[in-house]
Protein backbone atom coordinates (compact mmCIF):
# COMPACT_ATOMS: atom_id res chain seq x y z
CA UNK A 1 0.00 0.00 0.00
CA UNK A 2 1.28 3.44 -0.78
CA UNK A 3 0.24 6.99 -0.03
CA UNK A 4 1.80 10.02 -1.74
CA UNK A 5 4.65 7.85 -2.97
CA UNK A 6 5.57 6.52 0.47
CA UNK A 7 4.86 2.99 1.60
CA UNK A 8 2.84 2.30 4.69
CA UNK A 9 3.77 -0.22 7.36
CA UNK A 10 1.42 -2.99 8.48
CA UNK A 11 1.06 -2.85 12.27
CA UNK A 12 -0.08 -5.30 14.93
CA UNK A 13 0.51 -2.94 17.87
CA UNK A 14 1.32 0.69 18.61
CA UNK A 15 4.67 1.67 17.05
CA UNK A 16 5.39 4.05 19.97
CA UNK A 17 4.78 1.89 23.05
CA UNK A 18 3.65 -1.55 21.90
CA UNK A 19 0.11 -0.98 23.21
CA UNK A 20 -3.17 -1.98 21.63
CA UNK A 21 -4.52 0.14 18.75
CA UNK A 22 -8.25 0.94 18.77
CA UNK A 23 -10.05 1.96 15.56
CA UNK A 24 -13.30 3.95 15.57
CA UNK A 25 -15.55 4.13 12.51
CA UNK A 26 -17.62 7.28 12.96
CA UNK A 27 -21.37 7.26 12.33
CA UNK A 28 -24.14 9.83 12.52
CA UNK A 29 -27.18 9.40 14.75
CA UNK A 30 -30.13 11.69 15.37
CA UNK A 31 -32.36 11.85 18.44
CA UNK A 32 -35.79 12.74 17.09
CA UNK A 33 -38.15 14.43 19.57
CA UNK A 34 -41.79 15.40 19.02
CA UNK A 35 -43.63 18.38 20.39
CA UNK A 36 -46.29 17.60 22.98
CA UNK A 37 -49.80 19.04 22.93
CA UNK A 38 -48.63 21.76 25.30
CA UNK A 39 -45.97 22.82 22.81
CA UNK A 40 -42.98 21.53 24.76
CA UNK A 41 -40.44 19.11 23.43
CA UNK A 42 -41.10 15.53 24.50
CA UNK A 43 -38.65 13.77 26.81
CA UNK A 44 -39.12 10.65 24.71
CA UNK A 45 -37.24 10.29 21.48
CA UNK A 46 -36.36 7.82 18.79
CA UNK A 47 -32.81 7.28 17.67
CA UNK A 48 -32.26 7.29 13.91
CA UNK A 49 -29.14 5.98 12.22
CA UNK A 50 -28.17 8.50 9.55
CA UNK A 51 -25.35 6.35 8.22
CA UNK A 52 -21.62 6.51 8.19
CA UNK A 53 -19.61 9.70 8.01
CA UNK A 54 -17.02 7.68 6.04
CA UNK A 55 -14.34 8.76 8.52
CA UNK A 56 -12.31 6.61 10.85
CA UNK A 57 -9.78 7.41 13.55
CA UNK A 58 -7.39 5.22 15.51
CA UNK A 59 -5.40 5.59 18.67
CA UNK A 60 -3.44 3.99 21.47
CA UNK A 61 -4.87 4.56 24.95
CA UNK A 62 -1.53 3.76 26.57
CA UNK A 63 0.67 6.46 25.03
CA UNK A 64 -1.79 8.68 23.14
CA UNK A 65 -0.47 7.97 19.64
CA UNK A 66 -3.27 8.68 17.18
CA UNK A 67 -4.13 8.49 13.50
CA UNK A 68 -6.62 10.73 11.72
CA UNK A 69 -8.40 10.35 8.42
CA UNK A 70 -5.88 9.49 5.70
CA UNK A 71 -3.08 8.58 8.11
CA UNK A 72 -3.91 4.86 8.07
CA UNK A 73 -5.99 2.39 6.14
CA UNK A 74 -7.60 -0.98 6.69
CA UNK A 75 -7.09 -3.30 3.73
CA UNK A 76 -9.60 -5.79 2.35
CA UNK A 77 -8.15 -8.50 4.61
CA UNK A 78 -8.63 -6.35 7.73
CA UNK A 79 -4.99 -5.38 8.32
CA UNK A 80 -4.02 -1.96 9.71
CA UNK A 81 -1.60 0.07 7.54
CA UNK A 82 0.18 3.04 9.12
CA UNK A 83 1.20 6.07 7.02
CA UNK A 84 1.86 8.48 9.90
CA UNK A 85 4.51 6.79 12.03
CA UNK A 86 5.93 4.45 9.35
CA UNK A 87 9.13 6.52 8.96
CA UNK A 88 9.94 6.42 12.67
CA UNK A 89 11.59 3.66 14.66
CA UNK A 90 9.28 0.76 15.46
CA UNK A 91 9.10 -1.66 18.34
Amino acid sequence: MARNGSAGVRLKKCPKCGGEIEISFLNQYSYVHKLTKSGRISKRYTKEDNGTMEVSVAGCRTCGANWGDGEFSIDEDGYFWDFKYSGEGRL
